[in-house]
């Protein structure tokens, strides 16, 4: 959809996705927007694309190479924003969010809008088309508020590698084949969904290493699920201090043990010294061996704190015990680390070693790898959800404005292989079919917070091989369920529940664990396999 500079006039085009839509030119006149507020508004307009303006692919040897070296970056994002424009947005095509922000502002008809209103329309209409920079030639060649943003976080990546002494400068050495280096962009948003920064990254092309010579080790723990809602329980029923700590640039806390070479971050190469290279001192996010690295300097400051590594249970959980029992704990995933403590001064201390060492933030236990977390200290509640995961996988699969359903399955169909797919109408029906990815996403949401949905999660599951319309139409319910129901959560309640501590460190819980289960005797149609 195309913005004229001195009168903003929306239009659809042939392919619109809206049912029974007509052109908006019929409905809705053209709105005369004098032109000085139009130049004011188009200060803040990141893009305008006009789809029948979009470049073609290069397709000479001048033009790709031309490509390569960074040119023609204005091209290649129009394409893409045009791309994007042409696919839907959380459900809505272009033409749908355009209307749905004219008619915020009422009928134009009668109503003259002002140079902020146009301001405000332009910038929705711009974030709608946002798309997230490429390669570090685009960040340069970029104008306006967004330009300035990913300039702004480009520079801070390079002033922490530098400032932390992540390389130095060596002439190349005819013995080490140096490793490539890239950029990465993205934006940021918390559980909710709302944008918090704009961030750039800097990083090794580590697909390039070679094993034995440029790295050994890769392995690297995270924090288990079940450790980690078993933090959030305890914390809840013994009434502990929270918080949570973030390690920025974590991985440049390790150690390089290689010699490894790198090329020159691309945008930023010193001018005289363009043929030299960088030798790594410390870990880059892309390296084979970062992770690692990082996990065992991590590993060493916390065992330094007097807090003992549990092995047995799960290496990412530190416990920190005395004569009466734990009084703390700390679980890492990467650069998060959830923590409890008894008291407010040894959370105090904790926070304080960890932000000497690692210079990290230290904030309420709110948001944890995409779960939020809601507490209740008055009822000494806890609830653990999905909603803006939820919201997201409606969004990947195009489902936002689809109907719910209150089951998760539905009680009448039993799912077989008889429904796997034997035409060739529906071979090709099913060809294109993300289920997959549709599975995949639903069996994290289960698997984290959304129980309600395991037994439904499980039962598509088995069809990943070679499903059919029957069981994409079964996982599709079961997202239209999550959407329905996107604000349940898992709850832990402490009243009425205490947990002892034993003098071998064990801890018991009082009233004991009660559960139910249920058998289908040979309910599966299959093989006969009980359920």
């Amino acid at each position: 959809e195309a913005l004229d500079p001195s009168r903003v006039h929306l239009s659809t085009g042939g392919g619109s996705d809206i049912a029974n839509h007509q052109h908006l030119d019929q409905q809705t006149p053209p709105m005369d927007i004098p032109t000085e507020q139009c130049d004011e508004s188009r200060e803040d307009m990141h893009e305008v694309v006009e789809l029948d303006q979009v470049t073609q692919p290069p397709s000479t040897v001048k033009e790709i190479d031309h490509m390569s070296k960074g040119g023609a970056t204005e091209e290649r994002r129009s394409s893409r924003l045009a791309s994007k424009a042409t696919r839907s947005y959380k459900g809505m095509s272009a033409v749908a969010l355009a209307c749905k922000i004219v008619g915020e502002y009422g009928d134009t008809r009668e109503k003259q809008m002002t140079g902020d209103d146009v301001r405000e329309m332009l910038t929705a209409l711009a974030s709608f088309l946002e798309v997230e920079p490429k390669d570090i030639y685009e960040v340069m060649e970029m104008k306006g508020k967004e330009g300035t943003e990913w300039r702004a976080a480009s520079d801070k990546e390079i002033a922490t590698l530098l400032n932390r002494g992540t390389w130095k400068l060596v002439p190349p050495d005819p013995t080490v084949k140096p490793i490539d280096s890239g950029w990465t962009f993205v934006v940021k948003r918390d559980g909710e969904g709302e944008v918090i920064k704009f961030k750039a990254r800097m990083f090794a092309k580590g697909y390039t290493q070679r094993p034995g010579i440029d790295f050994t080790e890769t392995y690297a723990p995270v924090i288990k699920s079940e450790t980690f809602r078993l933090m959030v329980a305890l914390c809840n029923a013994w009434g502990w201090k929270r918080m949570q700590a973030d390690a920025p640039s974590a991985y440049l806390n390790g150690i390089v043990k290689e010699k490894i070479h790198m090329k020159q971050p691309p945008g930023y190469v010193v001018k005289g010294k363009e043929r030299w290279v960088c030798e790594l001192v410390k870990t880059l996010y892309g390296l084979k061996q970062a992770g690692n690295e990082w996990n065992e300097v991590l590993n060493a400051c916390i065992v330094k704190m007097g807090f003992r590594r549990c092995v047995e249970v799960d290496e990412c959980l530190y416990v920190m015990s005395d004569e009466s029992g734990p009084v703390a704990m700390i679980g890492t995933h990467v650069d998060d680390m959830p923590i409890i403590a008894r008291d407010d001064k040894l959370m105090q201390q904790i926070c304080a070693t960890l932000k000497q060492a690692f210079d990290v933030t230290i904030e309420d236990l709110s948001h944890f790898c995409g779960i939020r977390i809601q507490w209740n200290d008055q009822e000494q509640m806890v609830t653990l959800s999905q909603e803006a995961y939820i919201d997201e996988m409606l969004h990947r699969f195009e489902m936002t404005d689809c109907k719910t359903h209150r089951t998760p399955a539905d009680p009448n169909v039993v799912l077989t292989k008889e429904m796997e797919p034997t035409t060739a109408t529906e071979i090709e029906y099913m060809r294109d079919k993300p289920y997959k990815e549709l599975v995949g996403a639903l069996q994290f949401a289960s698997a984290q917070t959304r129980s309600d949905v395991n037994f439904a999660v499980h039962r598509v599951s088995k069809f990943q091989r070679n499903p059919g319309k029957a069981h994409w139409k079964a996982a599709r319910r079961i997202l239209k369920y999550l959407k329905g129901q996107k604000k349940l959560g898992l709850t832990f309640s402490g009243k009425g529940i205490s947990f002892d501590t034993n003098g071998d460190g064990t801890v018991t819980m009082s009233p004991g664990i009660e559960a139910w289960t249920d058998a289908d005797f040979a309910g599966d149609s299959d093989d006969r396999k009980s359920t």
